[in-house]
């Protein structure tokens, strides 16, 4: 399984034991947002030594979450297409915040941008 995926699927649980909207957590850390839900699962998977984000030199950095990000927003934007065509989502954010969002499309959304991300491992 790549990182990506590994990122995708921890934070989908995260997003699944309790989501948030208009801000990174709730105020007991029991709830997050989309895309704190991809950031807190990259960091708890590099501590963790599950998966590895050093590039050649050996120096670690952040790419891993931004890469699971630009899945996700992928995974939005098939999902969720705008009205018009020349417009796409412009972050995470800015989807999961949208007045109506459930839980359910962010988790909907979230198996989708595995599947997305499960097919580019192949």
């Amino acid at each position: 399984m790549s990182a990506i995926t590994k990122i995708l699927k921890r934070a989908r649980e995260k997003v699944a034991d309790g989501w948030v909207q208009h801000r990174g957590m709730s105020d007991n850390g029991q709830r997050v947002c989309a895309v704190m839900a991809i950031n807190t699962s990259f960091n708890e998977l590099v501590t963790t030594d599950e998966i590895d984000n050093r590039n050649e030199e050996g120096i670690r950095v952040p790419d891993l979450a931004n890469d699971a990000g630009e899945v996700m927003m992928l995974a939005i934007n098939e999902r969720f297409p705008t009205h018009d065509p020349r417009f796409y989502w412009p972050s995470i954010p800015f989807w999961n915040d949208v007045p109506g969002r459930t839980q359910a499309e962010v988790l909907d959304t979230f198996d989708h941008a595995i599947k997305i991300a499960e097919a580019e491992e192949k």
